[in-house]
């Protein structure tokens, strides 16, 4: 099962603890060398009598300090203790007889009075009169007090401790990351794994510490891991060493800022746990930053998180090759991808995960690939090998539906198959509705919103069922650009309760997966969020499904294969978000029908690379609208197909030197016959021939 483990503010320092000796300085302070308690005591002390007092800064950093450690000992004692800040009215003076604890350097004489060496890395906990001081060289070090103080003495559920008359103090060497507004490091981008865009989160990161702290810090880029002397920030991973929980069992969504003595690792699993830490980076300077000075200074070993997130799966991990690559999948889940695997490898896994308990839901194989989906009660698992990559790639997410995996013949025909290509008039943008025997449709995007009224016209025009009903079997979105899924929302808005909807197939990156495309600012998360949509207008019996790469299903008696997916990407870069749109060819009454969607260029390189010659199909719908920049001229060659689809006004295509360019491609990919969407409705009897 996926547990989330939630750290709150979690400073932890890993070190050799030295216990600074101090003096007995007069009858109301005794102090201990090397921190051990003494016999003699200040009493019983009742917590319920003492004021938390904090001091007051303007990033209010010191009071989200004290109200974690007030809810600590709220926790122990179930006792609301008082807490406040350390300002006066004007005119008063502190109460010197007033119970306090006194956090950080407030305001009170005696929070000055500690011994606290400026140029290390120190907490002290001291007891003076009524007061109790907790104090260090930065809210860090202050917070580490806190934490001893907390685990030490107080220990429930009684407000009563027992606090000895000593002066614990601590230190850790240290390292100076900035001083009088001046930056003594830089922060170097360096990812082996093609985790994140680590140079757009360092640019941030930089701009952010221009702004907070006014001064500026260097960005370099390194292709190796090798990184010059100085006081480095390194944004991303070096080795497999630094992946800290990452095992078997554990997948993590990992955020935390580690020392390692010469440099610090800025340090992320995914996309979402890098872009937290570079912004984590910010508030942990703010907690390193010396009282008194612009000094900052940071432990050598220490390690910095907050708010840290542990996916773990107990599922059986694929444990050969070589990781490199791990990424958030829509399904809230985990995609791994590993090289250096073979077929061995592969067949290892599968068993592994059978002798696990999953049970083999769906297998395809195509040009030497091979995709298997496996499932239990907590899981479904989906594995492929890509042959000529050498690669092994994994879903790993929760169970959720899956369609069937066998044809399901009509008895009772009603019209016959075919495939529509509708007219789009006065937008961008492509729709196609697919007929099936027993008049059902298969509907592929539907356009813009424009397009909306006109797609439901269609169905009725294509309807021919006796009870008048229209159903829908499935809804495809081939990615969330607004001229492929606009309709699709407005259709549940106006026609909901005209129509009955029995799934909707969609597979569109997180926030954090689109980060990694070149083109982010054409992002837009609302195929996240179609989903919502469903349930809000169809209600709750709609299914979900979200397909992965090689898995293949039937829709009634129609075959569909889904060739390809935005994970297929993975490590590389995506081009443009218009490759994360899902590829799929469809086989209906011995024809097959291959939709590419928006597809850029390195979608078509990977549909090469792995299907090659088998991609071949009667119908194409060309790529991005027919335009240059969609796939290349080899992919047409490998489709080679009879009929080409064109979402496009054939008069564009005569004026745009881009498309006229894929149209001689195709003269040299079997030289299909074009149809072209925006001058009218173009229905294709299954199986066609002109």
């Amino acid at each position: 099962m996926k547990k989330k483990f939630f750290a709150a503010i979690a400073i932890i320092i890993i070190l050799s603890v030295m216990l600074v000796a101090c003096k007995e300085s007069n009858d109301d302070e005794k102090t201990s060398v090397g921190g051990t308690t003494s016999s003699d005591t200040f009493g019983a002390i009742d917590l319920n009598e003492y004021t938390i007092v904090y001091q007051t800064d303007e990033n209010n950093v010191y009071s989200s300090i004290a109200q974690n450690f007030w809810k600590i000992i709220y926790a122990k004692t179930n006792t609301r203790i008082a807490m406040e800040d350390d300002s006066l009215r004007s005119g008063d003076l502190p109460d010197d007889n007033k119970k306090e604890i006194l956090i950080g350097a407030t305001n009170r004489s005696q929070s000055t009075d500690t011994d606290i060496e400026s140029d290390k890395l120190n907490y002290v906990i001291k007891i003076k009169g009524n007061k109790i001081i907790i104090n260090g060289t930065t809210p860090y070090t202050v917070n580490e007090g806190l934490t001893y103080f907390a685990e030490n003495f107080v220990q429930g559920p009684s407000t009563l401790i027992s606090l000895p008359e000593i002066t614990i103090s601590t230190s850790e060497e240290a390292v100076l990351l900035a001083s009088d507004n001046i930056s003594n490091f830089y922060l170097v981008c360096y990812d082996q794994y093609n985790i994140a865009d680590v140079e757009g989160f360092a640019t941030v990161l930089s701009q952010n510490l221009k702004d907070k702290y006014d001064f500026s810090v260097g960005i370099k880029y390194v292709i190796s891991s090798k990184v010059d002397a100085g006081i480095p920030v390194v944004i991303g991973r070096f080795d497999q060493n630094t992946k800290g929980a990452l095992s078997e069992s554990d997948i993590p969504e990992y955020c935390s800022i580690r020392g390692y003595g010469s440099y610090f690792m800025v340090d992320g699993v995914t996309p979402t746990s890098l872009e937290e830490s570079t912004t984590m980076f910010s508030k942990m300077l703010l907690m390193c930053t010396c009282n008194g000075s612009t000094d900052i200074l940071a432990g050598k070993n220490m390690i910095y998180s907050n708010e840290v997130d542990v996916y773990t799966y107990d599922a059986p991990m694929f444990s050969d090759g070589e990781l490199v690559n791990v990424n958030e999948t829509t399904s809230d889940g985990c995609l791994f991808t590993y090289d250096n695997a073979d077929i061995i490898d592969y067949n290892t896994y599968c068993t592994k995960l059978i002798n696990g308990g999953y049970s083999l839901y769906s297998t395809n194989s195509i040009n030497q690939n091979i995709f298997s989906t496996y499932t239990n009660s907590k899981y479904n698992i989906h594995v492929y090998f890509i042959e000529s990559l050498s690669r092994v790639k994994v879903v790993i997410e929760d169970s959720r539906y899956l369609p069937v995996v066998e044809s399901q013949p009509i008895t009772n025909k009603v019209t016959d198959a075919s495939l529509t290509q509708l007219k789009l008039e006065g937008a961008t943008g492509m729709s196609y509705i697919i007929t099936l025997e027993d008049n059902s449709f298969f509907i592929i995007d539907g356009g813009r919103t424009i397009n909306t009224d006109h797609l439901y016209e269609e169905l009725v025009s294509l309807n021919k069922r006796a009870d008048g009903k229209i159903v829908i079997a499935a809804w495809l979105i081939t990615h969330s650009h607004g001229d492929h899924y606009e309709a699709f929302v407005e259709f549940a808005v106006k026609y909901a309760s005209k129509v009955t909807l029995e799934s909707v197939i969609v597979n569109t990156p997180n926030s954090a997966c689109a980060s990694l495309s070149n083109d982010y600012n054409s992002y837009n998360s609302d195929g996240t969020t179609l989903p919502n949509y469903v349930t809000s207008y169809y209600g709750d019996n709609v299914n979900f499904y979200i397909p992965h790469t090689g898995q293949v299903f039937y829709v009634r008696n129609m075959k569909v294969e889904i060739l390809y997916t935005y994970e297929d990407i993975f490590p590389e870069k995506i081009v443009d978000f218009n490759s994360t749109g899902i590829v799929t060819r469809m086989t209906l009454e011995g024809q097959t029908l291959l939709f590419l969607a928006d597809s850029y260029t390195d979608a078509g390189d990977i549909l090469v690379e792995m299907y090659g010659d088998t991609l071949q199909s009667d119908f194409v719908q060309l790529a991005h609208h027919g335009y240059e920049n969609g796939v290349n001229l080899e992919t047409y060659q490998c489709i080679n197909a009879k009929y080409a689809l064109w979402p496009q006004d054939s008069s564009v295509v005569s004026t745009h030197s881009g498309c006229a360019l894929v149209k001689l491609w195709l003269t040299y990919s079997g030289n299909p016959k074009i149809y072209y969407s925006y001058n009218l409705d173009k229905t294709f009897t299954l199986p066609f021939n002109e």
